[in-house]
């Protein structure tokens, strides 16, 4: 499907040609996304930034994902994570304030 992410990037940045010179911003989430996002918006001629998160990651199973956390503490859980992890499990990987 891709070589690499740039290539990936190139490609999306082809699909999003009409987004060219309209005060564009382009969001890259680590680790792959920045990269990604950085040729995206150099192909569009946009301003990138970066949304820095933590993955929250299943019981047992940390690098499969089950939602996010990002700095400003607002969160994603996937709707398939909320149906089988109880909210005491899901709770517990929440950042403490």
């Amino acid at each position: 499907m891709f070589e690499d992410r740039k290539d990936a990037a190139e490609k999306l940045a082809r699909a999003l040609e009409r987004y060219r010179s309209r005060k564009t911003l382009v969001l890259g989430i680590p680790r792959g996304g920045a990269e990604t996002a950085y040729y995206v918006a150099r192909h569009l001629d946009a301003e990138m930034s970066l949304v820095i998160t933590r993955k929250l990651g299943y019981p047992g199973n940390p690098e499969a994902a089950f939602g996010a956390v990002a700095e400003d503490g607002s969160f994603y859980i996937s709707e398939m994570a909320s149906e089988v992890l109880s909210a005491d499990t899901i709770n517990e990987d929440q950042p403490k304030k």
